[in-house]
C-alpha cells in the first residue's frame, strides 16, 4: 500500500479482498470485523474499514422468503373430498362410533353439571 493510501486511511487485506473478489460477501464483512478488532489502527482507517463493511453488507442479495402455505385452501379441499364420499355430516357426526356412549363432561377438581345430573339419575 502506497503512502497516499494510508493517509486516506484505506487499509490492505488480502483475506478480506479476496473473499470480496469472489462475491462472499457476508464473510468478507466478518473478515473487516476481524481486522479492524485485531489490528491497532487509526481513527480515519477504522472509518474507512467501518464504510467497506457497509458496502459488503450491502452488495449481500436480499433473502427470498418462502410463500406462506395457504391452509384454507387445503380444508376447501378436504371438506369436498369428504363430501363426495358421503362423510359430510354436522359435528362431526360422520367420524364418531355409532351406539357408542357420549362422554360425560368432567371439570377438575369439582363435578360439573351434566355428570352431576347423570349420577343424580342413576
Amino acid at each position: 500500500m502506497t503512502r497516499p493510501e494510508r493517509e486516506r486511511g484505506q487499509v490492505d487485506d488480502e483475506v478480506a479482498q479476496k473473499l470480496e473478489a469472489a462475491g462472499l460477501w457476508r464473510r468478507a464483512a466478518a473478515r473487516w470485523l476481524t481486522v479492524m478488532a485485531a489490528w491497532s489502527l487509526t481513527d480515519a482507517q477504522r472509518v474507512w474499514i467501518c464504510q467497506r463493511r457497509a458496502y459488503c453488507l450491502s452488495q449481500v442479495a436480499p433473502a427470498i422468503k418462502p410463500e406462506r402455505p395457504d391452509f384454507a385452501a387445503v380444508a376447501r379441499a378436504a371438506k369436498a373430498t369428504q363430501a363426495r364420499m358421503g362423510l359430510s355430516r354436522p359435528d362431526g357426526e360422520a367420524f364418531r362410533l355409532k351406539g357408542a356412549p357420549a362422554k360425560r363432561k368432567k371439570a377438575v377438581g369439582s363435578v360439573s353439571v351434566s355428570a352431576a345430573a347423570d349420577d343424580a339419575e342413576a
